[in-house]
């Protein structure tokens, strides 16, 4: 759900070529990536269930006569809510997280699935919004949000790798100069 971004990592070649600096970035990067899928789900799935959200993510524009059905119906004009169930369904959790790829190789991917909480088949032609519909409205993302990603992600992923890589930076210092670190 979160949109394709790439991050370019300036470091020194000698510490980049290290299987143990492959294996650290790998993971911090899959750890950092994870944790911002759960703050996307905590912080901007809640708000595409608002009724600001048409104008914020650009939602299609509803049909008259299926508001008037919808109103009467359901007592909703929000987009994406009829009873309430999907959207505290779609608030309440997420089936399942999957970060998969490798980040020395360059590429690795995350995402959120979650299990709509009505049978879902063949758009049935009645008015509406359909499922399709409603998945890419539930994906939208704004500039702002994007970028928002981007600083939170980066800011996340070299606190973890920082965390992961100090004991070793520590121990290469102290085993070349035995006076650093006061020893």
């Amino acid at each position: 759900m979160i949109p394709h971004m790439e991050i370019v990592l300036i470091m020194p070649a000698m510490l980049a070529s290290t299987s143990r600096f492959k294996l650290d970035h790998n993971a911090s990067v899959k750890q950092a990536l994870r944790a911002e899928l759960i703050n996307h789900h905590k912080k901007r799935i809640p708000g595409h269930f608002k009724q600001s959200a048409r104008a914020k993510y650009g939602y299609k524009t509803r049909k008259r006569k299926y508001k008037q059905i919808k109103l009467q119906q359901f007592r909703s004009t929000r987009d994406l809510v009829k009873t309430g169930i999907t959207e505290s369904q779609f608030k309440a959790r997420y089936q399942k997280i999957s970060v998969r790829g490798s980040a020395a190789a360059g590429e690795v991917t995350g995402r959120l699935f979650y299990k709509w909480p009505f049978p879902v088949g063949k758009d049935s032609g009645k008015a509406g919004v359909n499922v399709e519909q409603m998945s890419s409205e539930l994906e939208a993302f704004t500039e702002e949000e994007r970028n928002d990603v981007l600083k939170s992600f980066t800011a996340r992923y070299l606190k973890i790798l920082e965390a992961r890589l100090k004991p070793l930076v520590r121990k290469k210092i102290l085993a070349g100069n035995p006076g650093a670190f006061g020893a």
